[in-house]
């Protein structure tokens, strides 16, 4: 719903009147701004939210939830496809859009964004779909070089395809699309998604054994402030230092606080995201051998019988 439909919908909700939504200009005001006949100013807003008793967030919130744009009708499309769910009309519909996507020479961040995203994921199962490559790492390339502020799907855009890379790419993307501008002001999703470029290049290095390099990236992360309310990563950010560092090492400790970060994700209710990252220590360090260090030697207590 848009904003003037969220008023209404928590008027009739919460049994308020018309006329007690901007009480010092009345009822015929309200209305004709209700149905869209008179513009909705910033002071008016804040005045209906007062006396519906609704905090801005939580009324945004409401727009933002149920809002159905065309980018949450596609990636709603291909979670179908990919749980299976529909899969014969919703894979149709979604390769259709995919060509259609094809044929535009002019893709903005959104389009993009969706375009890379559906190759991703469908392009080792559907033959209709191509792989990644390099004119389209070339595309986001030239994309982002024409900016100097990004949002949410810019950043969408390069962290999904992350690992995809060249080592002077990343940088090219470090430096022109960090430290995010106005940080304090965007909201969490971007934040994460933002972020989740430096896990996902972290990651990418891990899988090729380069842990010298991921070991850099992890040094450039930590030297970036990052909301302490933005937990997702912090979480995922000392899963993979500590990976990083027992691969690179070998010593228990490290592999230890991998093992307590998965428990705490786990104990927080991610039980999705606590699997995929056993799943993914266990691949990373199949075959390896701890360092223990003096004093983690394990020890048998004998007490007298």
């Amino acid at each position: 719903m848009d904003v003037l439909e969220a008023l209404k919908y928590f008027r009739k909700k919460k049994k308020i009147a018309q006329k007690d939504v901007l009480p010092k200009k009345g009822k015929q005001t309200y209305r004709r701004i209700e149905i869209g006949e008179a513009k909705l100013s910033y002071e008016d807003l804040m005045t209906a939210l007062q006396s519906l008793g609704i905090t801005f967030n939580e009324f945004f919130h409401m727009v933002s939830e149920t809002r159905s744009t065309a980018s949450s009708k596609i990636m709603h499309q291909i979670e179908c496809c990919q749980m299976g769910v529909n899969n014969t009309s919703e894979k149709k519909n979604l390769i259709h859009y995919f060509y259609q996507l094809e044929r535009n020479p002019h893709k903005n961040a959104v389009e993009m964004s969706i375009y890379t995203d559906i190759k991703l994921t469908f392009s080792n199962d559907w033959e209709e779909i191509p792989e990644f490559d390099e004119t389209d790492r070339i595309a986001i390339l030239a994309l982002i070089s024409s900016k100097s502020y990004y949002t949410y799907y810019d950043y969408q855009m390069v962290t999904n395809t992350g690992a995809l890379f060249s080592e002077n790419e990343v940088l090219q993307i470090l430096e022109q699309m960090f430290p995010v501008k106005d940080a304090e002001l965007r909201d969490i999703q971007t934040l994460n998604v933002a972020y989740g470029f430096y896990l996902n290049i972290i990651t990418a290095q891990l899988y090729k054994k380069n842990y010298a390099k991921a070991r850099e990236y992890l040094a450039l992360m930590s030297v970036t402030t990052i909301p302490a309310e933005i937990y997702y990563i912090h979480f995922n950010l000392r899963y993979l230092k500590n990976l990083t560092y027992y691969l690179y090492t070998g010593k228990m400790r490290y592999y230890k606080e991998v093992i307590t970060v998965i428990d705490m994700i786990e104990s927080f209710g991610d039980a999705r995201l606590a699997e995929g990252m056993k799943k993914e220590m266990l691949q990373l360090t199949a075959g390896r051998t701890f360092n223990l260090d003096y004093g983690q030697f394990p020890v048998n207590i004998v007490t007298e019988k």
